[in-house]
């Protein structure tokens, strides 16, 4: 593949000389935004701000999630699917990444766009990633903002929206910057880190705020894209009426203070209880809730019809084995399950079929554990493939990096529901029906003594 602009880079780009400036000379980071920011707001003024998308624009759509700052693995899918191509041959994993590449990225797939839901910061887990510097948030920000720019000029698009990291550490009271933040170095101590990151970050989420995507086609919503799910983990309360209403002021208002309910943030749904609805343990809400993954929102309460969720939020390699045999749409065979081991890739999961829809997934689980901070030891991350989502054709297929596709979904071919592999409990008694009227003492006669 050509990799080389005939040209020089768009004049729109942001520059590896701009964004050095940000950082001093003993790696820590400077406030020289404004040339970044005028460029940022440049740009912002030529976008209307809409979450509802309009499929028929794009002839495929890419969703991944859950970023965590692992910059050279972000890269090295792109480069591996051919949505973008570097320069000079370039090597994401090269010891040092440096920052002169970001001058020749080229987003090279025609009417695509990228969706990335949520968690681009915080990269330190059990692992941190291999930031020397501290920078590589902000760096993936002008990544993605220098990749919409060269989007543009192939009728495709990047965009992303706010995950619960995002959010806290960017929006709010930096509550998890101690436990999950890797740059604390680079943007200071809780009070320097919580101005320095805001200060840094912000202005990229101007271009896409977002804490929802509606794909639509025909004016039909066909997919809701959110970091975490639409249903309150404790109870399957759909949220979705008060998610919407946010967006839509969001459109038009902008994210501002959005968590910390400042004066200058007049939004009519509070953010606090809708994103995050604290449980003691992370939260309930959009941003925060697991209830897809975990199980505790049950496929039958998730009612909307012909509408498929996506969701990051949930590495899936962590709940699979909650939906194998029971719930899950495809085979998981060659996937991360639990253990990080050689030859297995990180996979999207796609659970709850609808017999009304001929198999079509209710949700769609795209947080593959894509960074190394979740990985210990020396555990070769490089090697290791993940998979996209992707919609095409009215399709749904998941896509590892450079591979064939996976059919998860054809609206034309009835997809079989996966019949539930019964409890041993369950398998006694359907099997001696005579038992079925002594439930009570026979499960309380074989408790351990």
């Amino acid at each position: 593949m050509n990799t080389a602009y005939a040209s020089p880079a768009p004049k729109q780009f942001i520059t590896s000389d701009e964004f050095n400036k940000l950082t001093d000379e003993n790696n820590k980071f400077v406030d020289n935004m404004g040339p970044i920011q005028e460029k940022l707001t440049t740009f912002k003024n030529t976008q209307t701000i809409n979450h509802s998308i309009d499929m028929q624009k794009y002839e495929q759509i890419y969703v991944t999630s859950d970023i965590h700052a692992d910059v050279r693995k972000f890269l090295q899918l792109l480069i591996k699917e051919e949505i973008i191509s570097i320069d000079n041959q370039f090597d994401p994993y090269n010891t040092e990444l440096g920052t002169d590449f970001i001058d020749t990225i080229k987003f090279v797939k025609p009417k695509t766009l990228l969706i990335i839901l949520g968690d681009l910061i915080d990269g330190k887990r059990i692992n941190s990633v291999d930031d020397k510097v501290g920078n590589f948030e902000i760096l993936l920000h002008v990544i993605l903002f220098n990749m919409r720019i060269s989007a543009k000029s192939m009728n495709s698009d990047v965009l992303f929206t706010l995950g619960n990291h995002d959010l806290e550490n960017i929006y709010g009271r930096a509550d998890l910057m101690d436990d999950y933040a890797h740059s604390i170095n680079y943007f200071g101590d809780y009070a320097n880190y919580k101005k320095n990151i805001a200060i840094a970050l912000r202005p990229f989420y101007d271009l896409s705020p977002y804490i929802m995507l509606n794909l639509q086609q025909k004016n039909l919503t066909k997919y809701i894209g959110i970091h975490a799910g639409i249903h309150d983990s404790s109870d399957a309360t759909n949220m979705l009426p008060d998610l919407e209403k946010m967006q839509q002021e969001i459109n038009s208002k902008g994210l501002r203070n959005i968590l910390t309910n400042q004066d200058n943030t007049d939004l009519s749904i509070d953010a606090k209880n809708t994103l995050v609805k604290p449980n003691g343990d992370g939260g309930d809400g959009g941003l925060w809730t697991r209830g897809y993954a975990e199980g505790s929102v049950i496929c039958d309460n998730i009612k909307i019809d012909d509408v498929t969720i996506l969701v990051g939020h949930c590495p899936t390699s962590r709940y699979l084995n909650n939906h194998l045999n029971k719930d899950a749409v495809g085979n998981y065979d060659n996937c991360l399950n639990k253990k990080p081991e050689a030859g297995k890739k990180g996979c999207a999961l796609a659970i709850c079929p609808d017999t009304s829809s001929n198999g079509r997934p209710k949700v769609i689980l795209v947080d593959t554990m894509m960074s190394c901070a979740f990985y210990k030891g020396d555990y070769d991350n490089k090697n290791r493939n993940h998979e996209f989502i992707l919609l095409k054709n009215e399709q749904i297929y998941r896509k590892p990096a450079g591979e064939n596709e996976i059919l998860v979904w054809d609206p034309k071919t009835v997809i079989p529901v996966p019949t539930p592999v019964p409890t041993p409990l369950q398998h006694i008694l359907e099997t001696n029906p005579e038992l079925n009227n002594k439930k009570t003492y026979f499960i309380k006669s074989t408790k351990n003594p």
